[in-house]
């Protein structure tokens, strides 16, 4: 039986195969960025998967304009952000796993 990380990164196996080895390594090592009191549920946005000019993003959306919105991944660079999108862009908090592995 696997461990909880051994889960966590069979779950997003999608996402973690854009970034480098030791974004992965690390990603399995400290887990999903978890940020405190974030409701996922969210009746203005949509769980989506978008895969477009080399990034790869899982996360939520904005049901009208379909930008990007609330929590969500993005793979680029063989980089891994973790945290909040507003309009389209990175917005609030967040975690960067660089391609060296550092956060």
């Amino acid at each position: 039986m696997g461990s909880a990380a051994d889960d966590i990164s069979e779950q997003n196996n999608d996402i973690l195969s854009y970034v480098s080895e030791k974004a992965r390594e690390k990603f399995k090592l400290i887990g999903p960025y978890a940020p405190e009191g974030y409701d996922v549920v969210n009746k203005d946005e949509e769980f989506t998967e978008i895969n477009e000019n080399g990034a790869y993003y899982k996360g939520n959306i904005n049901k009208q304009t379909k930008k990007k919105q609330g929590f969500g991944m993005l793979a680029i660079e063989e980089s891994l952000f973790e945290g909040f999108f507003k309009n389209g862009k990175k917005f609030g908090q967040g975690r960067i796993i660089l391609p060296t592995g550092d956060v």
